[in-house]
C-alpha cells in the first residue's frame, strides 16, 4: 500500500476498520465483505466529512 500513500492518499481503510463500524461484522463472504455494505460504509464516511476527493477501490484477495 505504499504506492498509494506516495500517490497522496492520507487514509486507507479495509476489512479491520470496516468491522468496527459495520451494523453487522459477520454479514460477509469469503472475499469479504458484501459491496452493499462497503458501499454504504463509503457514503456514510463521504457524508460525514468535508469535501475532498474520495477513491473507493475494491481488491480482492
Amino acid at each position: 500500500m505504499c504506492f498509494l500513500k506516495s500517490h497522496g492518499f492520507d487514509h486507507l481503510y479495509g476489512s479491520e476498520e470496516l468491522k468496527t463500524t459495520v451494523a453487522d461484522p459477520t454479514y460477509r463472504n469469503d472475499w469479504g465483505f458484501y459491496d452493499d455494505t462497503v458501499l454504504e460504509e463509503t457514503w456514510e464516511k463521504i457524508r460525514r466529512t468535508v469535501p475532498r476527493r474520495e477513491t473507493l477501490l475494491p481488491l480482492l484477495p
